[in-house]
């Protein structure tokens, strides 16, 4: 069964790209000169961590402690689009005004970096000299984990100030933002016997994601789901720039831009929430990448989302893509595996799930290209044929218990007995309790489609009884759709 498409309201993800030019059309094989620089000369402000505007340190905390910084340093060098005829030196400088700027284009929430926590050094000076692209010196910026407090999400922009010599100053690449994420202590856990995971899909242009909280193994408190996908961020294309771009409806920006109240009482818990990237029809999805640098600067764009919202992963829906349409590549062997390969080397310890669905043109034939599979990258697959049995085949994934050979549409369940039928024939042939629940509102209690009424805990309650020996428990807390 499909499910509707997201409606386009709000754009919330801003990605800088110096220039674009044509699309190549041998669409397998990676041509990293995909993205050219610009032909006009200009100065940039360039990182030692990546390549984009944003550097993103994550915090490790311990008790009441700051333990440890991804990146405890970096240096910021002075760039040109193509080497000066005249040696140029400038400097960098920080920008409080810039975090408001920042949290506005890209609607969170950050906090300016206290001086207190960081040091920049050697920052004046930066010499570029004639014939060169790149200043010999950089400065150099250390943070300082001790001043920082736990459950704050910082930033620090660093711009290009004074410039000496004939050339201009970009205006979108002048500043890097440097982004602390420090969580809070948590040792909450959904962990039940046997690993199974429950994995949640919330359909949040019409359900709020908190009623997952509503629902709690008896005994033991555990929170029956473990993960919670958001449902859904599109993946439009930027005629301009001629690439795609992760694109917020309105429902899913409110659920961002207020991860506070919708997205920390969930992790409060010990569930996992992640993003959902929906294709939309406009000619591109995962299939279809045809450079190395392509495939980078989007995933570079979602690790950006995952890491300014403090996110647990992303899921994979590759559907209403409509490959080889406005003007774009056909789908090709290579993108998909080695999309989910970049993924995987980007955000090592994020959850990477994989949405199976009839529609999704990449499974199985495309999931598996020169030796490598899909399956060794991704964390969980489930099949998205709501209320009946069916293993998807995904290659390279052999582990039953993070294959969901079942799943049931909440919205619209069957019948108790067609299901609990299911069920068993999930667990007679091994696939675990690894089962992918559609589309959770504030309710219990819904109709099915012949008419007749059930409450939703009795579903969760055959599942958890065959796998955990528990019930689960109501809490009738429910959260109205409120944004």
């Amino acid at each position: 069964m499909k499910r509707y498409m997201q409606l386009l309201l709000a754009t919330s993800t801003v990605v800088i790209l110096l220039h674009a030019c044509a699309k190549k059309n041998d669409y397998n094989t990676f041509d990293t000169t995909q993205y050219a620089a610009s032909s006009q000369q200009y100065v940039y402000l360039k990182n030692s961590v990546n390549t984009q505007n944003t550097v993103v340190i994550n915090a490790t905390v311990s008790g009441s402690a700051v333990t440890a910084l991804s990146n405890d340093s970096l240096s910021l060098y002075l760039n040109t689009t193509k080497p000066v005829s005249g040696a140029i030196s400038g400097s960098v400088v920080t920008d409080e005004s810039l975090v408001t700027t920042y949290n506005t284009a890209n609607k969170t929430s950050y906090t300016l970096l206290p001086s207190a926590a960081y040091t920049l050094a050697n920052n004046t000076g930066l010499s570029v000299a004639a014939g060169a692209s790149s200043s010999s010196n950089g400065a150099l910026l250390k943070l300082n984990k001790a001043a920082l407090v736990q459950g704050v999400q910082y930033l620090l922009p660093i711009k290009v100030s004074a410039i000496t010599g004939s050339i201009d100053i970009s205006t979108n690449q002048n500043v890097v933002y440097v982004a602390v994420n420090v969580p809070l202590a948590n040792t909450a856990s959904t962990a039940k016997p046997g690993g199974y995971k429950q994995i949640l899909y919330v359909e949040v242009n019409d359900n709020n994601p908190l009623n997952a909280l509503n629902y709690n193994l008896t005994n033991s408190k555990t929170p029956f789901f473990d993960v919670v996908n958001i449902f859904a961020a599109n993946i439009n294309y930027d005629n301009v720039k001629q690439k795609p771009y992760i694109y917020f409806n309105q429902q899913v920006s409110a659920i961002l831009s207020n991860r506070q109240k919708y997205i920390v009482p969930l992790q409060a818990k010990g569930m996992k929430v992640c993003l959902a990237l929906l294709c939309n029809h406009q000619g591109v999805g995962f299939d279809n990448f045809t450079s190395a640098t392509g495939i980078n600067d989007f995933v570079q764009q979602v690790k950006k989302i995952v890491d300014d919202y403090q996110l647990d992963g992303i899921d994979i829906d590759d559907e209403y893509a409509q490959y080889g349409t406005n003007g774009q590549p056909a789908v090709n062997d290579s993108s998909l595996v080695l999309l989910t390969k970049r993924f995987r080397e980007v955000m090592p310890n994020k959850i990477i799930s994989y949405y199976y669905f009839s529609d999704a043109v990449s499974i199985p034939k495309y999931a598996q290209w020169n030796g490598l599979t899909v399956g060794q990258y991704i964390d969980y697959t489930y099949q998205g044929s709501y209320n009946r049995y069916s293993v998807p085949s995904m290659p390279g994934l052999t582990d039953k218990s993070k294959i969901g050979a079942y799943s049931l549409n909440l919205s619209s369940p069957q019948t108790s007995t067609s299901f609990n039928t299911n069920v068993n024939t999930v667990k007679t042939n091994g696939y675990g309790g690894t089962f992918m629940w559609y589309n959770l509102g504030a309710a219990d209690q819904v109709t099915l489609s012949n008419g007749t009424k059930a409450n939703l805990s009795t579903y969760f309650t055959y599942v958890s009884n065959l796998y955990y020996g528990e019930t689960v428990t109501y809490t009738n807390q429910p959260y109205a759709k409120d944004y």
